[in-house]
């Protein structure tokens, strides 16, 4: 018994459901009536590879290109290559990720196919360009540290160079004359002792074996110092080819940071009025009945309960 009347109840006041469904759809279609024809331009952004890795990166760079999007900066920027407005920017700009893709969809709505196409397009490539400035940033530094280096290491390896090339020049290839003469002494002694062998006289090799000895006593600490000067030069050399290494390196992830984000031709779509006003009203409509039904449930359950609670018998 009390469902039926808690049913009837409902049925009875049904007409404050339809009431509150036509104003709202009403009110809705006042709003919109005067709705003019607009177009959706449209713009479809790569994610970039370094930030589309893992999931969780392309989702992290989705997250960041929309709060981009949306920024003051951003939005002051699309104004100035646009002309928009930016109250009408903020309004009918939006983004949205393509299914679970690495692509991502930059929207703008306007009256104009062109105005709609340009903001688009100005969007996708300004925020773009604003994820992109940090890393930019650092690989500048990087490079800059490594061409500093390098220039650093190249000075030092002509300082070496050239003071190897002055010992050279001021005392020759010594290390090839210490050669020489020490071949020249092996060669006199073993003539030496051939002739004391054989008997005969070893006079006349006492002032060329002194002569050879005091060449190489002379030209050994020569070898030391262009053996030192050398390994140094030697070492230069190759500090300079890792330092010129490493800007390439730096010079191609620079390249990399810097490249231009990867951005479709912008596309458009008509938004007839009519849609717009059938599916605001439809919209405002469906709203306005599950509230207005809600509305006679919360009515009719504090009837209902405050029935029971006055049919109760007393203690």
């Amino acid at each position: 018994m009390e469902i039926r009347q808690y049913v009837r109840g409902l049925f009875s006041r049904m007409w404050i459901v339809v009431l509150v469904t036509f104003l709202a759809a009403g009110a809705a279609y006042a709003a919109v009536r005067d709705t003019k024809d607009t177009y959706a331009g449209t713009v479809t952004v790569t994610v970039p590879a370094a930030q589309a890795i893992t999931a969780g990166a392309n989702g992290q760079y989705i997250a960041n290109f929309t709060a981009g999007l949306n920024s003051n900066s951003v939005i002051a920027e699309i104004s100035k290559d646009t002309g928009e407005s930016t109250d009408a920017l903020e309004a009918g700009l939006s983004t949205n990720q393509l299914g679970n893709s690495s692509f991502i969809s930059v929207t703008y709505v306007s009256p104009s196919a062109d105005k709609a196409e340009q903001v688009a397009k100005s969007g996708a490539l300004r925020t773009s360009e604003l994820l992109a400035a940090p890393a930019i940033s650092q690989q500048q530094a990087i490079q800059a540290n490594a061409q500093k280096a390098l220039d650093d290491a190249t000075a030092t390896a002509k300082k070496a160079q050239a003071a190897l090339d002055a010992f050279t020049k001021t005392n020759g290839r010594v290390d090839s004359d210490l050669q020489a003469a020490q071949g020249y002494l092996s060669n006199l002694t073993v003539s030496q002792l051939n002739q004391q062998a054989s008997g005969r006289s070893t006079a006349g090799f006492a002032a060329p074996i002194a002569d050879a000895q005091a060449k190489i006593a002379r030209l050994q600490p020569l070898v030391s110092e262009y053996d030192s000067l050398d390994r140094t030069a030697s070492t230069a050399g190759v500090a300079q080819q890792g330092a010129a290494a490493r800007v390439v390196s730096a010079t191609g992830d620079l390249a990399i940071a810097s490249a231009p984000p990867l951005l479709e031709d912008p596309t458009h779509v008509l938004q007839p009025k009519k849609t717009v006003v059938i599916k605001t009203v439809a919209v405002a409509a469906g709203l306005a009945f599950v509230l207005g039904f809600g509305l006679i449930l919360l009515i009719e359950f504090l009837l209902a309960t405050r029935r029971a609670a006055s049919s109760a018998p007393s203690a």
